[in-house]
């Protein structure tokens, strides 16, 4: 493909989500490069993408949160603008051009084959806005933009797409709405692409789909099934490793189970979603299986292949969820031996058939005119606004109860949300087995997930949620103390890690005193009171995860301490000062709101012109400041120093 002469532009991908995210970031990189822009870092790229997932809202709400942030990092690039991709852009689509002025393509999973074409026009002419959140009748093939021999790195696992979209409409799913159908892409495209990662050296090879146990079931397969390309993609010379993601329980065919156990190049690892033990769960999730047969499946899949390590996901606190639909799931984990797990907090999506229009509302089903679906759920089967007429029950789900985690192997509790990384989960448990309790133990709640029974934390502290919503945080580190020349006070000053942002922050004469101690190494015959918290919180095994710098107030700024405990994290409010004193002791990240340094730097510029910087940059080093310090600070002065 031949392309028009044009100036070198910058770009930079941010990508949330899946696997499948990570393969079209990785191919849209390669189209771009081909076409003349360059890979930059964000705050001097011309174009920012963001490769977008909203199978839960907080992965979401990170893409709104991160737009705020690249808005910032690039203002002083000329001309910048910002491209929304995946499943968010389908979802939202054109909503984007309105809140955020910055954003000039919106790109959803169909839509981004032609994505490279459309940067490129956007980069010529600054008065274009595009929106590619069309479905497709069939696969939308692209060139895989391969890297050249020679031509970079070599992953050293290979991701090729073999579907897009998927027709389970599970309840809680948004995916059908966000990928569209099911399309199978063709046979011959798929063997040629590994053939070609082959050929560049990637020996180990991952097929994707969002339900790869279909592949070529629909309207527009060639008829090769699963089991058929599995074995075809196993005989290319040069495979060493073959994976698969994601298959479905319901659709996981005996011949696939032979093709694992016939093949010896298939990895013996596979994930195997099961999202709830409990079989009422499952009817209501409408996932097409109970547990009966998933574990048949467990059972038919070890047979064919001793060695095969399972993992699988779990959603937490469905609608309706009951203590003892919650203990099935338990057992469930227990039964089949699962080697780790994706667990997660329930988080309703819009449009889906366990969330109402306005969210979970405790009715239960019966309540709801219309009368129940095939699923147990009721209500008349209305189109979600924006989705092309497909049809979903709009049902009010059964009463929510607070949700807990999923129990850890070994006494290690689940991971939520809340714990969960950037990306969709954490692995939860590895080798051993949860210990479950009788029902009318009193401490089970808290044993289930192998903690201690304990009374609920104090005022003071607020317990993390996992839809928990922070502005963006710039990593800081401690610059120095300093004194203010006009009344000797002194100085904290915080600097960006890696950058040029600075923040002064004036405090008291024994948090200086406190934070000098910890920088300087210095031993006292007695530990001051921030030395004696920081041992309090090991002596509970407990750590400083992070403090965050949160708000400026009335010329005040507040932060907030991070304390964590196994899989378990609580903030407390905290001035910035001791909680510096207390990360310095412990090496924790100190982080700084964005919109705090913004409004910061404005009020150094309003007040001092263009010295904005050089006023608060340590002259002297820290322990010289300790002792102009001393004289003011009787009685701890007359601690050894």
């Amino acid at each position: 493909m031949e392309h028009l002469p044009m100036a070198q532009g910058t770009f930079h991908i941010i990508t949330f989500g899946c696997q499948m995210n990570v393969n079209d970031s990785f191919w849209l990189a390669r189209s771009l490069q081909r076409r003349g822009f360059v890979e930059s870092p964000l705050e001097k790229a011309e174009i920012v993408i963001l490769n977008t997932c909203s199978v839960r809202d907080k992965p979401e709400q990170k893409v709104y949160a991160a737009l705020g942030r690249i808005k910032y990092e690039t203002r002083r690039v000329p001309g910048s603008f910002a491209v929304v991709a995946g499943c968010v852009a389908q979802q939202i689509g054109a909503g984007f051009f309105g809140r955020f002025p910055q954003v000039r393509l919106v790109v959803g999973g169909d839509g981004l084959a032609t994505a490279p074409e459309a940067i490129e026009r956007l980069y010529r002419d600054p008065s274009l806005r595009l929106n590619l959140t069309d479905f497709s009748e069939i696969y939308p093939e692209r060139d895989p933009a391969l890297p050249a021999q020679g031509e970079g790195e070599i992953p050293p696992v290979a991701f090729v797409n073999i579907m897009q979209g998927c027709d389970n409409f599970c309840a809680y799913c948004i995916v059908p709405y966000t990928r569209g159908p099911r399309k199978s892409r063709p046979t011959a495209a798929v063997l040629d692409e590994c053939r070609a990662w082959i050929g560049r050296g990637a020996g180990d090879i991952t097929l994707l789909g969002q339900n790869v146990n279909v592949f070529g079931l629909d309207a527009g397969g060639d008829g090769t099934s699963f089991p058929d390309l599995l074995r075809a993609v196993a005989a290319l010379p040069g495979l060493r490793r073959l994976r698969f993601v994601t298959p479905h329980p319901r659709d996981f065919s005996p011949e696939t189970v032979r093709a694992l156990a016939e093949l010896p190049v298939l990895c013996p690892r596979l994930h195997l979603p099961l999202q709830s033990g409990s079989d009422s769960v499952l009817a209501r999730m409408g996932r097409g299986y109970d547990m009966a047969r998933y574990l048949a499946l467990v059972a038919d899949l070890r047979a064919a292949r001793p060695d095969l390590a399972l993992s699988t996901d779990l959603i937490v606190g469905f609608p309706g969820e009951s203590e003892e639909e919650f203990a099935d799931t338990l057992a469930a984990v227990d039964a089949a031996g699962f080697m780790s797990s994706f667990s997660f907090c329930y988080s309703d999506r819009p449009g889906t058939r366990a969330s109402g229009p306005s969210g979970p509302t405790g009715r239960s089903l019966a309540a709801k005119p219309g009368g129940p679906d095939d699923h147990g759920f009721a209500g008349s089967a209305q189109p979600p606004p924006g989705r092309g007429g497909r049809a979903v029950a709009r049902a009010r789900p059964l009463g929510r109860r607070r949700a807990r985690p999923p129990a850890g192997r070994e006494g290690r509790p689940g991971r939520t949300v809340a714990a969960g990384p950037d990306r969709d989960g954490q692995k939860t448990f590895v080798g051993g087995r949860p210990a479950l309790t009788a029902p009318d133990d009193p401490g089970r709640a808290r044993r289930k997930v192998g903690l201690p029974a304990r009374p609920p934390l104090r005022r003071h502290c607020a317990e993390l949620k996992g839809e928990r919503r922070m502005s963006p945080m710039v990593p800081m580190k401690v610059l120095g103390l300093t004194l203010d020349a006009e009344n000797n006070a002194p100085i904290l000053v915080l600097q960006q890690d890696g950058g040029s942002e600075i923040l002064p922050i004036w405090i008291g004469a024994s948090e200086a005193l406190a934070i000098s101690v910890a920088l300087n190494g210095t031993r006292l015959d007695r530990p001051l009171t921030h030395e004696t918290m920081f041992q309090a919180i090991r002596a509970l095994d407990a750590d400083i995860g992070a403090v965050d710098v949160i708000a400026l107030r009335d010329g005040t700024y507040h932060a907030e301490l991070e304390i964590v405990r196994g899989e378990k994290a609580v903030r407390v409010d905290c001035r910035p000062s001791d909680g510096v004193a207390l990360a310095v002791r412990c090496d924790a990240p100190i982080r700084v709101a964005r919109e705090v340094l913004a409004e910061t730097s404005a009020t150094r510029t309003a007040r001092r012109g263009e010295d904005l910087v050089t006023s608060f940059l340590p002259e002297e080093p820290s322990e010289q400041v300790l002792g102009k310090l001393l004289p003011s600070l009787e009685p701890v002065s007359r601690y050894k120093m």
